[in-house]
């Protein structure tokens, strides 16, 4: 028997004839429905993420739609209020979920730096944490990681979570899958931070060429080890 949903699925198909619907802890928008009679706005969120077993940073696309992006973004503030720096890993992920459901980078940098109710980090420092996400970086070639994604929708083994959180440490803007040109990241830049835009643009800058140049280094090193190997991704 497969060890996948997906897979039980199909293999209970073959058996009984008939479709079955897949667990509803890995099912996001039939989680939403089952859960959305009894709570409301942020506490609908939180719920959902306790109970949600499937890979979470897919799942935040379906949480803007509904409940919204109020409710989302309450809370998406109070889990970024219980970090004190924006290196941490849980920020990395934070950052990059909120990019790929709405990149919104005026939002991120109000609730990060501006909105007295959020964590008030150091603006310089977030910069260098939303370069860390790969948004602003050439997505050339970036495909290849996808071939080392968590299948859509699949629960993590304990495995999968622990090689899962070691790849985080460096490699975040793994999960990346928008892009955000860095002309127009400076433009935001400039509108949220006037005073200091200057100085921080030139951060943004210094902090994507790094990163620009650390992930030339390791698309390289991992083509050639699909290359080499490629039975690990048939």
């Amino acid at each position: 028997m497969p060890r996948r949903p997906s897979g039980a699925v199909g293999w209970a198909k073959s058996v009984l004839g008939r479709d079955l619907a897949l667990p509803v802890c890995v099912d996001a928008r039939a989680l939403l429905r089952r859960l959305a009679p009894h709570y409301k706005d942020e506490a609908l969120v939180g719920a959902f993420f306790d109970l949600y077993c499937g890979e979470k940073a897919s799942a935040t696309e379906v949480l803007y739609e509904h409940p919204g992006r109020d409710a989302y973004l309450g809370w998406w503030r109070q889990e970024l209020n219980a970090y004190k720096q924006p290196h941490q890993n849980g920020v990395a992920w934070l950052y990059v979920s909120w990019l790929n459901a709405t990149a919104d980078l005026e939002g991120l940098f109000a609730a990060s730096c501006l909105d007295p109710k959020g964590p008030r980090f150091p603006p310089d420092a977030v910069m260098t944490a939303v370069a860390a996400t790969w948004v602003t970086c050439d997505r050339t070639g970036l495909d290849v990681f996808e071939r080392m994604e968590h299948p859509s929708g699949e629960p993590e083994s304990v495995e999968e979570q622990i090689s899962g959180a070691f790849l985080d440490m460096g490699l975040s803007g793994r999960r990346m899958r928008r892009h955000i040109p860095l002309a127009e990241t400076e433009h935001v830049v400039r509108h949220c931070f006037p005073t200091e835009a200057e100085t921080l643009i030139q951060t943004l800058r210094t902090a994507t060429e790094k990163q620009q140049h650390s992930l030339n280094k390791l698309l390289a090193s991992t083509r050639e080890l699909f290359s080499e190997a490629p039975q690990i991704v048939s």
